[in-house]
């Protein structure tokens, strides 16, 4: 019995020595294979139409590229980009994916931007047009130094950017393009529609008066251009002729 519990330690203690010997090995083996030139960082990959370059990652080890702090400082500098993604792909290329900024009007500050539906501004697309995105108008004096990649939490602002998502989103209005939309405030918005027919506006109940807008425009089909303006800022719709005082 004596024998039998004193042979369990040294076989224990062998286990433990031979576990911990492995292990040096492994990570030495490790070490060496991830320090050969097979895994430094030859080729940069990303879609064909990005701006995305990252010149000084060549030649540094695969391993040693902290991949979220990369991406994130690429998220800085380049706003356009909502996410910008590094993957590696072993041995030696890394895979740059993002996920482009979507913009859904341009905003006239003291030059253009685009904003997207998380009212984040940025750098108007080099493929952009003239004319294909409603143009926000009237902040110019509410948004102070603007920056690209910089969200913008300003109410007036939030509203355009709601009057078009909702407006996206009705049926009828999907055919009549805004052009422009001025918040000067709150409770006195307006937008021009396709024919240039004005649609006066407040903050409340968005998705309800763009319902009553649709039923009004279906209704008036025939008349739109003897419309001046529809104002759906009371409890009632008002319609102004053209020829009326």
């Amino acid at each position: 019995m004596k024998g039998r519990k004193s042979a369990f330690p040294i076989k224990a203690v062998l286990a433990l020595v031979l576990f911990c010997a492995l292990l040096l090995v492994l990570l030495y083996l490790g070490h060496r294979l991830k320090n050969l030139g097979l895994f430094k960082i030859k080729y940069i990959i990303s879609k064909e139409d990005s701006q995305i370059e990252l010149p000084h990652l060549k030649g540094i080890n695969i391993f040693e590229v902290n991949l979220r702090k990369e991406s994130a400082r690429l998220e800085g500098l380049y706003p356009g980009y909502k996410i910008i993604k590094l993957i590696r792909v072993l041995p030696d290329r890394i895979f740059a994916d993002f996920i482009e900024r979507r913009p859904v009007a341009y905003v006239k500050l003291y030059r253009y931007f685009c904003v997207d539906d998380g009212l984040v501004l940025f750098d108007l697309p080099k493929q952009a047009q003239a004319g294909e995105l409603p143009l926000i108008l009237g902040l110019d004096r509410r948004i102070y130094n603007p920056s690209p990649g910089a969200r913008v939490n300003l109410r007036e602002l939030a509203l355009a950017v709601d009057i078009i998502k909702k407006a996206g989103v009705t049926p009828v209005l999907k055919d009549c393009q805004i052009k422009t939309i001025s918040v000067h405030s709150l409770n006195n918005a307006s937008f021009f529609i396709s024919g240039g027919l004005e649609v006066k506006i407040s903050q409340d109940d968005i998705s309800d008066k763009m319902s009553i807008l649709g039923s009004l425009l279906n209704q008036e089909r025939s008349g739109l251009d003897k419309i001046r303006y529809i104002d759906l800022r009371f409890k009632e719709p008002v319609i102004k002729l053209k020829n009326a005082d």
